[in-house]
């Protein structure tokens, strides 16, 4: 049976969720698509957006916020769907409608297909504007709709429904040719073995201890590499391990992004991928059957921001300002879901001067978010702050790039990595804080 398709439209005021739209399309086409419009009883003096009309695809629903969650999770992830494989979770713009659902307490992460329908008309209509809105998507794609339905949760959830299924196998073919997401720019081993001195750290940083080795089987045989293993071991590092692979899916698809974007043309950032190895045999016997990270090691290495506000200040050195502004790409890409930061790595120098190189390979990048999903190292929204608090818009950042409108320093900016929310945390759901506030550099607010 194919993949059931979950349309999600969400209205939120502040940390307050006010509207859900859901779309659902089972996998077997029966019964039709089902439409519905739940309204929060609690938030809904809140609520700032809505249509002429009202819900015209059914019944509004008003229930308590206490059961928004539970009525929620049964639509988007149905009994009889593998939500990893089963379900494709649509919305205009995914990450901000997950960001809403994830104040609620809705974790959607382990539903591997996601797709912002705004980002599949981009690739498809190159002539679109960057952000098109859903009146433009369905005008283009010549989907009837009413324009004074716009803007009801339940009925743009219905709409975007309509927009994927006219976009999916048209989007699915250009995913194959499409210079922007055909090429992934990313590093991975290429290796099957590598043997590790694991008498000597080669380096630590503030969880993980790192090894040095040599990959000996595979297309990199010869080469050198690293293992990472978490320090604490025990029950958690399966957390620990969940929450990197996390962390790295999101990061690469941000520096696709940025690359993609064309905002530097002297060359490109690559993100280092880890793969999970176990060890099968070694020197010092405790290490037989762990688990660690293994990627391809990084020579010349140079650590460029933090996720507290601190920054490389050297201008002088060879990609610090495109790293910068590759931080501050993501939260204006993710319209404020995601900060890549804790940027480091090391550049591999095809002539030029400064700032015009060929490739930087990072590894170890954090990601700092509203609903601090991403791990220890994800402080929030007061990260989020801090970070922005010390950053210097440069030559490579773009007027148009948003910022966050609370810019205070919340965390004492340090070259090191700060941790502060518990794993258990990090998996359990996510935190009630709410989206910042956005404004644009154009605006004149600095």
């Amino acid at each position: 049976m194919a993949a059931h398709r979950v349309a999600i439209s969400t209205h939120a005021t502040g940390s307050a969720v006010t509207d859900i739209g859901i779309a659902v399309l089972r996998g077997d086409g029966s019964g039709g698509a089902r439409h519905l419009h739940y309204r929060v009883v609690e938030h809904q003096g809140l609520a700032t957006v809505q249509s002429r009309t009202g819900f015209i695809f059914g019944i509004t629903q008003r229930i308590p916020r206490a059961v928004a969650a539970k009525h929620t999770l049964f639509w988007i992830k149905p009994p009889e769907a593998d939500s990893a494989t089963g379900v494709h979770l649509v919305a205009l713009d995914i990450e901000r409608d997950c960001a809403n659902l994830a104040l609620l307490g809705i974790d959607v992460s382990d539903i591997s297909a996601q797709f912002s329908i705004s980002e599949m008309f981009r690739l498809l209509h190159r002539d679109s504007p960057p952000d098109p809105d859903l009146e433009t998507i369905l005008a283009k794609l010549k989907i009837p709709f009413n324009r004074d339905a716009l803007y009801d949760a339940g009925n743009d959830a219905a709409y975007i429904l309509k927009a994927y299924e006219a976009m999916e196998s048209s989007y699915r073919e250009s995913l194959k040719s499409s210079p922007l997401r055909s090429k992934s720019f990313q590093r991975k081993n290429n290796a099957t073995r590598a043997m590790f001195e694991m008498k000597t750290i080669f380096a630590q940083g503030g969880f993980k201890n790192v090894y040095r080795g040599v990959y000996i089987a595979g297309d990199r045989i010869g080469q050198a590499c690293v293992a990472k293993t978490f320090k604490s071991g025990g029950v958690v590092e399966e957390e620990y391990f969940d929450a990197e692979l996390r962390i790295v899916t999101r990061a690469q698809e941000i520096v696709d992004a940025f690359n993609s974007a064309g905002c530097f043309t002297g060359g490109q950032v690559v993100l280092n991928v880890p793969e999970v190895w176990t060890f099968l045999d070694a020197t010092t016997p405790k290490y037989v059957g762990q688990k660690a990270l293994i990627e391809p090691m990084i020579e010349s290495f140079c650590k460029f921001n933090s996720n507290t506000g601190w920054t490389l200040r050297a201008d002088d050195i060879p990609w610090n300002q495109v790293v910068q502004a590759l931080s501050h790409f993501s939260f204006h890409h993710t319209r404020g879901s995601a900060l890549l930061c804790d940027l480091q790595g090391g550049v591999v120098v095809n002539g030029g001067g400064a700032n015009t190189v060929g490739t930087l390979v990072i590894t170890d990048p954090v990601i700092m978010s509203p609903t601090r999903a991403f791990g220890p190292t994800d402080l929030g929204n007061r990260g989020i702050s801090s970070f922005f608090s010390t950053h210097s818009c440069n030559a490579f950042c773009r007027d148009s790039w948003l910022l966050p409108e609370d810019r205070r320093v919340y965390y004492a900016p340090v070259e090191g990595s700060t941790m502060e929310q518990s794993m258990n945390a990090a998996r359990g759901g996510a935190s009630r804080e709410g989206p910042l506030r956005m404004i644009r550099r154009g605006l004149g607010l600095r």
